[in-house]
């Protein structure tokens, strides 16, 4: 069941970011790795477009979705691009243990 949740998780967070590069990247290719790194799921996403200068470009709504969900999970996010170089993002989003269950109930 958590292994589901996760996956849904990372599914979304996949959308978007696959959604940017079809709208922005002009790339012909997209590399992505799903793996499970111990108390982790471990996305690392790739592709082949224009990329962007990180410091001059404006963060949308796309990236702020995908950050916000990362966020959400407790998890961490990187992004790299430079101009004519795509952009590579790594994600980790923690399976959850007991302890961080109640702490997202109780937040609720």
């Amino acid at each position: 069941l958590e292994f589901r949740r996760v996956l849904f998780r990372s599914y979304r967070i996949i959308q978007e970011l696959t959604n940017n590069t079809i709208k922005y990247a002009d790339a012909t290719q997209i590399t992505l790795t799903l793996k499970s790194g111990g108390k982790n799921c471990l996305i690392e996403y790739a592709d082949n477009g224009r990329g962007f200068d990180m410091k001059k470009v404006k963060k949308g709504v796309g990236f702020e979705s995908i950050q916000t969900r990362v966020d959400s999970y407790n998890g961490k996010l990187k992004m790299t691009s430079s101009k004519g170089k795509g952009v590579k993002v790594q994600v980790a989003i923690p399976f959850l243990t007991a302890a961080s269950l109640e702490a997202a109930l109780e937040r609720r």
